[in-house]
């Protein structure tokens, strides 16, 4: 009898339905009641040393309820979200169903259109996952599924709107306004608010600058000014080859005249210092950009737009120049060169 079940739990992948076997019920219970099986469903068995595993876990789900929908943790980490841990995989279903060990049973409907389904077991759709773990994560669940390209934001708010009179709706729609420059991490979230909040324009996220044929990412860009602001998070930068990759492109960015300002998540603590420090540097940019336009022979700083060539290549004061440097000698009607010095 101990082959046959054996044999029953290798055909099932690890798992045995008592309704499937309707001769060995008694057998099966038996072992159960020995502790040779453990049930993680009532009628679902698996072997002891297999009851932790998620993937039995959510299989058995779908064995005994193949209406059910794994929603949450679960669903973030078999769709979008490998490493995020897990404990209690959460279910849904029209039914009220009776809660087991390990396992959440919530009375709600998931429209078929916000759906997955994969290896035979229903999860519900990225987007959903994501509004629906936004009470327990925060902004981090929707940084990280943008960050995979899981969902787009559109996909989000679309979501959202289905979902109508949730509890937790007016924090969602906060989160999801945050996210319209596109985070990828938290960090990035708070430097996003802070610089609106501090009025602070010209920004944007995840810019990509090409430098001799490489492509860049940076945080957050200001093109204009050549100003890039990096947010330093462990996960992504804590290793020494991290490390290495990040020096060498701070290398190659500033020899294209770049300036890089570069904060950590202590750094990021005071919103106040954040936003100063970004001010000083996009001024010391300004002012550098000022310093490498020309001048005229007083002195005086004009745009290159005012600069025109002669058909000698003698350069010469354009007319729209003219009145701002000269107001007062300015004659369209007399020649450049009969006017007073």
């Amino acid at each position: 009898m101990k082959e046959i079940i054996n044999h029953l739990l290798d055909i099932g992948r690890g798992l045995v339905v008592r309704r499937e076997h309707q001769a060995m019920r008694r057998s099966l219970d038996g072992y159960r009641d020995r502790g040779l099986l453990t049930a993680l469903l009532p009628g679902v068995y698996c072997r002891p040393q297999d009851a932790q595993d998620l993937g039995l876990r959510v299989r058995a789900v779908a064995l005994h309820h193949p209406d059910a929908v794994i929603t949450g943790r679960a669903a973030a980490r078999f769709t979008f979200w490998p490493e995020l841990e897990v404990k209690t995989v959460e279910v849904a279903r029209q039914w009220h169903t009776a809660t087991a060990v390990g396992f959440i049973f919530r009375r709600r409907r998931i429209p078929p259109e916000w759906r997955l389904t994969s290896g035979g077991v229903t999860f519900t759709h990225p987007a959903v996952t994501v509004l629906d773990l936004c009470a327990e994560l925060g902004g981090a669940v929707i940084d990280e599924a943008l960050r995979r390209r899981s969902v787009s934001l559109a996909q989000l708010w679309s979501a959202l709107t289905c979902f109508t009179r949730r509890r937790g709706n007016r924090l969602r729609r906060i989160l999801l306004r945050e996210s319209r420059d596109l985070p990828w991490s938290e960090m990035e979230r708070e430097g996003h608010v802070w610089l609106r909040r501090a009025r602070v324009k010209g920004w944007k996220a995840n810019l990509k600058v090409v430098v001799e044929g490489e492509a860049f990412l940076l945080d957050i860009g200001f093109k204009n000014d050549k100003v890039g602001l990096e947010l330093d998070g462990f996960a992504f930068h804590g290793s020494r080859l991290s490390f290495a990759r990040d020096r060498r492109r701070d290398t190659l960015l500033t020899a294209a005249g770049w300036r890089i300002y570069r904060f950590t998540a202590d750094d990021m603590a005071d919103p106040v210092d954040f936003v100063r420090r970004v001010r000083n540097g996009l001024a010391e940019a300004k002012g550098r950009r000022r310093q490498r336009q020309p001048t005229t022979p007083h002195g005086l700083r004009r745009p290159e737009s005012s600069v025109d060539e002669k058909p000698g290549g003698e350069r010469q004061l354009g007319r729209r120049a003219i009145p701002k440097l000269f107001p007062q000698r300015y004659d369209p009607r007399v020649p450049l060169a009969e006017r007073g010095g």
